[in-house]
């Protein structure tokens, strides 16, 4: 959500003259209870890992061939595998993109990614480096105290793909003759009927979203965490029609390249 904007953000940093940026990515993940939100959070999750995807292949989907470092050894525990991805996974292939897109307009620094940092996060217990825990500890200690961000800073998802607009141009590209050469009818007629537009979805929150955001702070995280385990999870429809419209607009780039050599 933070790119849709056109890279507005972006051009303005260029055109202002700031000539770079510091993240503050680290080489260590989310806290997991098991392998599938292990893999969901470094950004590799399966179709199978969804109630209303595991039978992908009803649709002429090639059958997934998942590389052997996604899966979890058997010496390993948990807090370990989740890191592997992260480092293996997530920061070469998902954050390396996303800083690509930026480069032509900021350079970029992330110095919490030094080889320094990096062993001494991995030397720690995992106890200590699921979510940060031993950094908040650290920074918690600060005088004056140092607040954290309780917000993000981008649109949420459903402000976008599921805003009326949206919804209607990705039904547009689906329901193309194009888009049928490269997917089945019955995965686009599925997608096309299942999506959702949300009125307000880029405007005031709903008292049931209120509510849902004020539970979620009160709630534990070994609560939140275990809930995150044993909930079965499905994949928003809305956001399975952002994937196939993708494909269909790079399949289109893709093609018309190839013919212009």
């Amino acid at each position: 959500s933070g790119y849709m904007d056109g890279f507005k953000i972006w051009k303005t940093l260029f055109e202002d003259g700031v000539q770079g940026i510091i993240r503050g990515d680290v080489g260590i993940g989310r806290r997991v209870l098991d392998e599938t939100t292990s893999r969901s959070f470094a950004g590799c999750a399966l179709c199978t890992d969804f109630l209303n995807f595991k039978d992908y292949e009803k649709y002429n989907i090639p059958k997934q061939e998942v590389p052997d470092f996604i899966q979890k050894r058997d010496d390993e525990s948990i807090g370990d595998y989740r890191d592997r991805l992260y480092r293996q996974y997530r920061i070469p292939t998902v954050l390396s993109a996303l800083s690509d897109l930026k480069l032509g307009h900021v350079e970029q620094i992330t110095p919490l990614l030094s080889r320094g940092i990096n062993s001494t996060l991995l030397s720690l217990p995992e106890n200590l480096r699921g979510d940060k825990l031993l950094f908040k500890k650290i920074v918690d200690e600060f005088e004056p105290r140092i607040e954290y961000a309780k917000n993000g800073a981008t649109a949420r998802h459903n402000a976008i793909l599921k805003s009326e607009k949206i919804v209607a141009l990705m039904k547009k590209e689906m329901n193309s003759d194009y888009a049928k050469s490269i997917f089945s009818q019955d995965l686009l007629e599925y997608v096309i009927g299942s999506m959702r537009v949300e009125k307000n979805g880029g405007g005031r929150k709903s008292h049931k979203k209120i509510l849902k955001d004020y539970f979620k702070r009160m709630v534990p995280y070994s609560i939140k965490y275990r809930l995150l385990s044993v909930r079965k999870r499905s994949i928003d429809p809305n956001v399975l029609a952002f994937r196939i419209f993708i494909t269909i607009y790079m399949h289109k780039l893709l093609k018309n390249s190839s013919s212009n050599l």
